[in-house]
């Protein structure tokens, strides 16, 4: 049987599907000397590792959107504000993807896979500091009050 290299993924494991069952099949019919054929294809091969790659990416993004919600939660003490970061996390996230992708034309691969998770870390770690120097300003902080004099001394134009 050929099978063609480009067809999509989903379709190439569900025709490998297809084919364990057959193999299972003519295995359990066969004598027990007989009964340990196997099969393999290069495309089987490729459509594993990309299904792998893909979930794995998922969870990996995943675990680390809810780490970074619980950090910045356990450091801000206030879950809007967290929530709010890790939406804005995820939109600079997805800007990225869609210019490699999209505007760029690249391929996605395991380089570029990690490039995306490594880069989401980091942007966490920036997030969260932002979220941090919020959380911690109040409205009565001289360094405000005389970033708000400042701001109105230069509207006067003195």
């Amino acid at each position: 049987v050929n099978v063609a290299n480009t067809i999509p993924t989903r379709v190439v494991l569900n025709y490998k599907k297809d084919w364990d069952n057959y193999v299972s099949n003519q295995n359990s019919r066969a004598s027990v000397t007989a009964s340990h054929a196997w099969h393999t294809a290069a495309v089987w091969v490729r459509a594993e590792a990309q299904e792998a790659i893909l979930t794995s990416t998922t969870d990996t993004v995943i675990i680390e959107c809810v780490c970074g919600w619980v950090g910045i939660f356990f450091f801000t003490g206030d879950p809007v504000l967290a929530f709010l970061v890790l939406v804005l996390l995820v939109i600079n996230i997805s800007g990225m993807v869609f210019f490699m992708t999209t505007l760029m034309g690249w391929k996605v691969g395991p380089v570029e896979v990690i490039f995306v998770v490594v880069f989401l870390g980091y942007s966490v770690t920036f997030g969260l500091h932002t979220a941090h120097n919020y959380s911690t300003l109040s409205s009565t902080d001289p360094r405000l009050l005389e970033a708000e004099r400042h701001l109105a001394q230069q509207r006067q134009g003195c």
